[in-house]
């Protein structure tokens, strides 16, 4: 998949700089050297190709290791939901519990793979979640018990 998706960005690159070519958006200076003349939708198209090859560099999901042994962070990069995953060597179970399922961004906000980070806290059950683009905080604490799982805001 990626490959497929590497290769039309690809395609779509060289089209691009292709049709900047023409000779009616072409500025010769002085130099002799041909400077493409983008247009403002060339322009965001440009910029949208490098959001979205940011996001084959960044993982859509990642997992955070907990001093808990058997639990780990599951967390959507690009939404900043957080699962806690809980693995096992023997027969006991394997689970994942949904920690904070609630999407962070806005409508308005771009979902970018690697938007969301964690960081862990001197408290083994408690992690700090960081919007790196807008620098919103939630503190998120995991635990066993369903009540005790939760992410709050930090203002």
């Amino acid at each position: 998949m990626k490959r497929i998706i590497s290769i039309a960005i690809l395609l779509l690159t060289i089209s691009v700089y292709a049709s900047a070519q023409d000779s009616s958006q072409v500025v010769v200076p002085d130099s002799n050297v041909e400077k493409p003349v983008l247009t403002p939708k060339d322009s965001l198209f440009l910029n949208y190709l490098d959001l979205y090859r940011q996001q084959l560099r960044e993982p859509k999901y990642k997992l955070y290791k907990t001093n808990n042994t058997w639990t780990l962070l599951k967390l959507d990069t690009e939404t900043g939901q957080i699962w806690q995953v809980q693995y096992s060597v023997d027969s006991s179970p394997r689970m994942e519990y949904p920690l904070d399922i609630e999407v962070k961004l806005y409508s308005w906000h771009e979902r970018i793979c690697g938007r969301f980070e964690l960081y862990e806290t001197h408290n083994m059950y408690n992690f700090i979640l960081i919007d790196t683009i807008d620098g919103r905080c939630w503190q998120v604490q995991w635990n066993i018990d369903d009540n005790k799982r939760w992410a709050r805001r930090i203002y």
